[in-house]
């Protein structure tokens, strides 16, 4: 992550997800910096549930059909007991809305990215698992 972020410039303010895996890295940024940090809960991962911390691979292993479902329709077909879909757009979206300046950093996972990508590029929220986000890019988007 530091090598995607060591060329930005007259960043104001850092926004992460409080999770480990990003938080420390944005306390480290922003204290580095001189800049503010918030941590918002919102820019959480989704909650996977019974999928918390197992590989696409071993879901595939296990649930292949579940998980081409979750693929092809996951506001119909969440996560097995994890976050229903339409409530993690809501939260990631309420995050962004809340992210002031022209010139702040957002630190987060996979799919509050793919989310605000996929509404950067028109998409609507039922394809942002179609946006590539590979871990520790970097991705400029407009307010």
């Amino acid at each position: 992550m530091a090598a995607a972020v060591d060329a930005l410039e007259d960043v104001r303010c850092v926004y992460s997800s409080p999770l480990i895996r990003c938080a420390d890295f944005a306390a480290d940024w922003a204290a580095q910096c001189g800049i503010e940090l918030v941590l918002d809960e919102r820019l959480s991962e989704l909650d996977f549930g019974r999928w918390e911390g197992c590989s696409v691979a071993d879901i595939h292993a296990a649930e292949p059909e579940r998980l081409a479902a979750f693929w092809a329709d996951p506001f119909a077909n969440g996560p097995p007991d994890g976050e229903p879909f339409a409530e993690f757009v809501a939260r990631v979206r309420a995050a962004f809305s809340a992210v002031t300046g022209d010139r702040a950093l957002v630190v987060s996972h996979g799919g509050p990215i793919r989310w605000r990508l996929a509404r950067e590029r028109g998409l609507p929220p039922e394809r942002m698992l179609e946006v590539d986000c590979p871990l520790a890019s970097l991705h400029e988007v407009t307010a």
